[in-house]
């Protein structure tokens, strides 16, 4: 290229290269940074973050960690919101250690035993995201919300059989 005297010096090289090989004019690293969402393990999240972090410039490590922490799942940000790393290392080594200690705990978890007034057994159910992943508009409120309740009529007739009440029989309950 010194030959064409297209590039006749170091600087010009560099910025060359930048043109050519870096990102953009129309890419915007800390918009999609702002807005990447968790959508497989927290170990592949972070790479994802990592990788659009390192082409973002200029942004203090408090706006990161926030980033990082808002594109979490709800379960795990939850935890880290209460937790408040103060380094990104400690918000990766935080999440990482949040999402294991739930998958322990969704594996573990078994049936409760029915109590003697309610022949209803619960179980306990995997925490749902709040949002799907990518967003598709649904509410964030409803994974928050409570199971619905037991059908009450079954309620009922449980409650009847368990203090000696004869029903007759029903082949819809």
């Amino acid at each position: 290229m010194t030959q064409n005297n297209l590039i006749t010096t170091w600087d010009e090289f560099i910025a060359s290269v930048w043109n050519q090989f870096g990102p953009s004019k129309y890419e915007d690293p800390q918009e999609a940074l702002s807005k990447l969402l968790q959508t497989d393990t927290v170990a592949h999240y972070q790479g994802e973050f990592e990788k659009l972090m390192n082409r973002v410039t200029d942004d203090s490590e408090t706006l990161l960690i926030s980033f990082y922490i808002s594109g979490l799942k709800p379960t795990i940000q939850r935890e880290l919101l209460v937790s408040r790393p103060t380094t990104l290392d400690d918000a990766f080594a935080r999440a990482r250690i949040t999402e294991a200690r739930f998958s322990d705990q969704w594996a573990t978890s078994t049936p409760a035993k029915p109590s003697s007034s309610n022949h209803h057994t619960w179980t306990r159910q995997q925490a749902q995201p709040a949002r799907s992943y990518p967003a598709t508009g649904e509410s964030s409120r409803q994974a928050l919300l409570p199971p619905p309740p037991p059908n009450q009529l079954e309620v009922h007739h449980n409650h009847c059989r368990l203090n000696g009440f004869h029903l007759p029989k029903d082949k819809n309950v």
